[in-house]
């Protein structure tokens, strides 16, 4: 069967942070902020400990429920970590503020991402499968409509959006549905075995695991494995052609 479809990842797969990232940095100098204006006085290591312990409760989240937390779950923790509130609408400015820390990192396409994201526009229906923590899927949006890609992309699912994460079957699924074809027209693009390939398997897709950026995954269960963009038009040239 032809292939009629081609979804990616985010992080890992169409971009990457560069080294020198501050956004932890930042964000707890946003809390610490908002905090000192309702009179609390925390150290940065303990805010820092508090916002280490989300990240270690967020992954228990995934792990048990196959959803990400985001900002709003994650900052509920961290206060109740260092046992103090913030009112309502105060909080959801913070948050919001802490959301957008990340359009101020150096975040980057990776080499070929966007040349090949166009080039096969024209042939096959984009879409886009992405988990997401702190920055959710408006945030990331910025970053593809900053290289002229967003509206190359038919669908793109982000896991705030939907309640659920990777390698959920729905997440796949629904994309798909949305455009327009089914699981043995598609192939996926990620970095990640546990979610990108086990779950485009999973729904009968084909799995091409990227290596460009993530190392020390599984190869075993993709259909292929490249660590260039390079490497993808002649894969997808003769799956179209098989």
């Amino acid at each position: 069967m032809p292939l009629r479809a081609v979804t990616f990842d985010f992080w890992g797969t169409l971009y990457q942070v560069h080294t020198g990232g501050t956004s932890i940095e930042q964000r707890s100098a946003i809390l610490i902020r908002y905090l000192a204006a309702h009179g609390y006085r925390i150290s940065p290591d303990r805010v820092r400990a508090a916002m280490e312990a989300s990240f270690q409760r967020a992954y228990e989240i995934w792990s048990r429920e196959t959803r990400t937390a985001d900002a709003a779950e994650r900052v509920a923790w961290i206060l109740e970590e260092l046992r103090v509130s913030l009112p309502e609408d105060e909080c959801r400015r913070m948050i919001r503020e802490m959301e957008e820390t990340l359009l101020q990192e150096p975040v980057e396409p990776i080499p070929g991402a966007v040349e090949v994201v166009r080039s096969l526009a024209g042939r096959y229906r984009l879409g886009l499968i992405s988990d997401t923590g702190m920055s959710p899927g408006r945030v990331l949006r910025q970053f593809m409509a900053r290289e002229g890609i967003l509206e190359l992309f038919h669908h793109c699912t982000f896991s705030d959006e939907t309640g659920r994460a990777k390698p959920h079957e729905r997440q796949f699924l629904d994309t798909l549905e949305r455009l327009g074809v089914h699981p043995q027209e598609a192939v996926h693009i990620g970095d990640l075995t546990a979610t990108d390939i086990l779950g485009a398997r999973r729904v009968g897709m084909r799995a091409v695991l990227f290596t460009g950026v993530t190392y020390g995954q599984d190869p075993s269960l993709a259909d292929a494995v490249i660590t260039s963009y390079e490497e993808l038009p002649p894969i997808l040239e003769a799956w179209d052609n098989s």
